[in-house]
């Protein structure tokens, strides 16, 4: 079956624009989508009986088409083919389009079919435009005339096809009439589409359809509905107005008290009707729902749009951006109302508060669900009142608080427990008593050591007083006795009390001629406060002011009474000098050792206290353990605080090598990687990962701890700027004498000038130090029996550094306190040297105004300070600028004399004022 396109089809029916035979096509219900489309020959047929010409009539158009334009002189030869003719291969099935086609053609006619037949419209009379096939059809006759005119023939031939497309561009005409003069659209006006254009099925008339439909039939619904609420009503009202009327003729029956009462429907009376009338409801008018118009707007696509695509896009990034800066709306809480509040108790698990060792107190109040500010006042009510709800609090502390709020503390941390042994006490065997001597300074107490260890270490000591704790192991007739010497002056108060933590049993050094001092006192409080017996012995005994009685007298006044006054303390009199009461003395140590009943396991990981550290130079770090259970031997993991090591080597205090250390032995070990404290506890570990994991567990600790306290206040920090303060660095040979020294230096800041000790360390003066001293305002370091080595000296005395050692502690103590006052400012006092009376003025140009004056009283120097005075009335006080007698510039002008003086900074000098010169006398300041 042959085809034919329909560009074809309009050149043989002779229609130059393809397009309308195009809508033509569509307007006899043909799909199309262009000019390429095809036509098959019935529907050709279809297209050229509407142009009047039958089906078999091609040939016979064609040829006399082709005479027609012979007959014109430029035409083709009537033989020829116009164009190849393109065959093409008909498909299996129909393609896609054509049954998408075939698809929208059913969807029109079942919808052509389901709409009401439109309403005649009244006959008009059609505005006939003249269009352009209209002129090209009169052109085409005037030019067939002129043919006809010239060649009978050709106009013969020509007629018939002229004729008919005459007669088909009249039809058209006659079947589509046109308005002559189009009229514009309005906005929001709907606009009649040209017959057979077709639509999409997603496009915006197909969408307007489909909401006008919905709209239809939600109004179809609703009137239902009104319809079926009116219904009701009615049937409701009547239903009412029977009842009504069943109220009144029963109102009606009641005899004369119709209106007072309100009967039911048997006429019982059930309540007493209003006295007052008040408004019914009869029923209720159902309201139109008038649905909104829907307007559909035609502007031009692109109108209003000037920008490119970067500027818009630019546009719409800064709308984002301001939608971004744009506060969002919270939504309001609802405060009205009853808040339910829930009275079930918190279970115990629930108030329970997990802490790592310390704390913040904001997540300690969130872990409690209150406030931190309660918190907080309750930490002020203790007595913390710098802290904030940033500050840290440890377990001890959040115990305290949390048992105010209801809560408990559970301690999560890191349990040390696990890596160390654990000795209970009185397991194991008998061990030598540790014997503590204590007392004040210069009493005997390291004389008494001398004699019992039978040496002369107090004729060796700085200064005749001990500055170290030293451990001792001695062997008496009564067994081996451990003996610590602890230092007697007030500035070794921390080691005192270190020796009273470890010991067994406290011997209190008295001096018969001197009795009870304050180091005394501070002894037996250690004592007490460790619950460690006491045995007195009263030194020096041979000397002839000593009184015996006198000192027993002042002890019992500390609580402490002797055994002959019926009291416990037992009391020795002993010259340690000599010797005498010393084998008694070591006898009641022996009873009171056996008393205690002193046991310690001898076998497992070794633990006690270190006693005191130092950095030797040849050996690196000392440190002085008292072994208190376990065993101590060469290659044991130590760990003392933050401090670890593999012991290298064990030496006794008098320098013997030995292998091992059990409980109740001090020895010195070599190894560690550091100097741990003295008066810290020591343990051996199975293995260095668990040292290393021990330390940084510990230094953890301490960095978290240091945040507890949060410093001085804003107001003391303001204060602590505007007072000097001399800071220190300080080197000592032992841990505890650099311990010791810090808290006596530290004490002796006074509201003027303040002391802080920047660094305190074990070993020599070293470089670091100096660099570490150059940062600081107003430095000093201090060595306390150390030296400087290295090129610590030269850095020091480049830099001006000042560096000074010191062999007794309160040398440097007396030294610091000059420090002090040097950097105090100096105080000054007026004395005051004359007056002299100004007389007459002369102004001279390089000088200014030079007072003419005769000294009335005392003298006037050159370098005075001067007051200017005016009827008793002080005006300036300034410096004398010059001083001259006549031209000559003097030193000084006595009293009588006559003299001119220049006032600095001071012009408006008048006659008969006096001027009274002093001088400012420094006076040493005092701390």
């Amino acid at each position: 079956m042959a085809k034919i396109r329909i560009y074809e089809l309009a050149r043989e029916l002779g229609i130059e624009n393809n397009k309308d035979l195009v809508a033509e096509v569509r307007g006899l219900g043909i799909e199309c989508k262009s000019v390429m489309s095809t036509l098959t020959d019935e529907q050709a047929d279809r297209v050229r009986r509407h142009h009047g010409q039958s089906g078999g009539g091609s040939n016979s158009a064609g040829s006399a088409n082709s005479a027609s334009s012979g007959g014109g002189g430029g035409g083709e030869a009537p033989g020829k083919r116009r164009g190849p003719k393109v065959i093409r291969r008909k498909a299996a099935g129909p393609r896609p389009a054509v049954k998408e086609r075939e698809k929208e053609r059913e969807r029109e006619e079942a919808q052509r079919a389901a709409e009401p037949a439109p309403a005649p419209t009244p006959a008009s009379t059609p505005v006939i435009r003249r269009t352009r096939r209209a002129d090209e059809a009169e052109a085409a006759q005037g030019e067939s005339s002129q043919g006809e005119r010239r060649d009978p023939a050709a106009r013969d031939a020509g007629t018939q096809p002229m004729t008919q497309r005459e007669d088909a561009d009249t039809a058209a005409s006659e079947e589509e009439p046109v308005e002559e003069k189009r009229a514009v659209p309005q906005v929001g006006q709907r606009i009649a589409l040209p017959p057979g254009t077709r639509r999409f099925r997603d496009g915006l008339a197909a969408k307007i359809e489909a909401r006008e439909e919905a709209e239809e039939q939600r109004r179809r619904v609703e009137e239902e509905a009104a319809r079926h609420r009116a219904r009701e009503e009615a049937e409701a009202k009547k239903r009412a107005d029977a009842e009504a009327k069943k109220r009144e003729a029963a109102a009606t029956r009641d005899d004369g008290r119709s209106g007072a009462v309100v009967r039911n429907e048997d006429g019982v009376i059930v309540a007493a009707a209003p006295k007052r009338s008040e408004p019914k409801i009869l029923g209720f008018i159902p309201l139109q729902n008038t649905s909104r118009r829907r307007e559909v707007i035609i502007t031009e696509a692109n109108k209003g749009r000037t920008a490119g695509r970067a500027t818009a896009r630019k546009m719409r990034e800064e709308r984002a951006q301001a939608r971004g800066r744009r506060s969002r709306a919270r939504p309001r809480r609802d405060r009205g109302g009853v808040k339910q509040v829930s009275t079930v108790e918190m279970s115990e698990a629930k108030k329970r508060i997990r802490v790592d060792e310390v704390i913040q107190l904001s997540d300690m109040a969130h872990q409690m669900g209150a406030k931190a500010s309660r918190l907080v006042r309750t930490l002020w009510g203790m007595g913390m009142r710098n802290v904030t709800i940033n500050s840290a609090i440890d377990v001890e502390m959040a115990e305290l608080v949390a048992a105010e709020f209801g809560y408990t503390i559970e301690n999560v941390s890191f349990q040390e427990d696990d890596l160390l042994a654990d000795y209970g006490e009185g397991e194991g065997e008998l061990r030598a008593p540790v014997v503590t001597i204590m007392g004040h300074v210069d009493h005997g107490k390291t004389t008494l050591l001398d004699y019992v260890r039978d040496a002369s270490v107090a004729s060796g000591e700085a200064g005749g007083i001990t500055q170290h704790i030293g451990a001792y192991r001695v062997e008496t007739d009564q067994g081996p006795v451990v003996f610590i010497d602890t230092p007697g002056h007030e500035a070794f108060t921390a080691m005192r009390e270190r020796g009273a933590a470890v010991t067994d049993i406290i011997v209190l050094i008295v001096a018969a001629d001197d009795g009870v001092m304050p180091t005394t006192q501070e002894a037996i409080k250690h004592a007490n406060e460790a619950g460690v017996p006491i045995i007195v012995a009263i030194n020096k005994i041979d000397k002839p002011e000593a009184n015996v009685g006198r000192v027993e007298q002042m002890l019992m006044k500390e609580g402490l009474v002797g055994e002959n006054y019926g009291g416990e303390t037992a009391i020795c009199h002993i010259s340690a000098k000599k010797g005498d009461g010393v084998e008694a003395l070591l006898e009641l140590l022996a009873v009171q050792a056996e008393v205690l009943e002193l046991r310690a396991p001898y076998d497992g990981a070794a633990a006690g206290t270190v006693i005191e550290s130092r950095v030797d130079k040849g050996r690196g770090t000392v440190a002085t353990v008292l072994v208190q259970a376990g065993k101590l031997k060469k290659g044991d993991i130590v760990v003392a605080n933050e401090c670890s090591g593999k012991v290298r080597s064990l030496f006794t205090p008098t320098g013997k090598k030995v292998k091992s250390a059990t409980p109740s032995t001090p020895v010195e070990i070599l190894g560690l990687d550091g100097a741990p404290p003295a008066g810290e506890r020591f343990h051996v570990v199975e293995s260095e990962r668990d040292a290393r994991q021990l330390v940084a567990h510990r230094r953890e600790v301490r960095r978290r701890k240091e945040s507890v306290l949060s410093g001085p206040s804003l107001l003391e920090r303001i204060k602590s700027k505007k007072v000097p303060a001399l800071k220190i660095v300080l080197k000592a040979d032992v841990q505890g004498s650099a311990e010791a020294l810090k808290e006596t230096l530290e004490t002796l800041s006074v509201d003027k000038v303040r002391v802080e000790v920047i660094h305190a360390g074990v070993g020599a003066i070293n470089e670091t130090d100096v660099k570490l001293a150059i940062a600081a305002d107003n430095p000093l370091i201090i060595g306390f029996n150390v030296k400087t080595v290295g090129k610590a000296a030269p850095l020091a005395e480049h830099e001006k550094i000042p560096i000074e050692t010191f062999s007794v502690i309160y040398e440097a103590t007396d030294r610091i306190r000059e420090r002090m006052i040097d950097l105090l400012e100096p105080e000054y006092r007026e004395v005051e040297l004359g007056e002299a009376e100004v007389r007459a003025l002369f102004p001279i140009p390089r000088l200014g105004v030079v007072a003419g004056c005769r000294v009335i009283k005392g003298k006037v120097t050159r370098n005075s300070h001067v007051r200017v005075r005016r009827e008793k009335k002080i005006i300036h006080v300034g410096k004398i600028g010059s001083l001259r007698v006549f031209k000559d510039d003097v030193r000084e002008v006595k009293e009588g004399q006559e003299c001119g003086i220049v006032v600095d900074d001071f012009g408006d000098v008048q006659p008969e004022d006096v001027l009274e010169a002093f001088e400012l006398e420094t006076i040493r300041p005092e701390l």
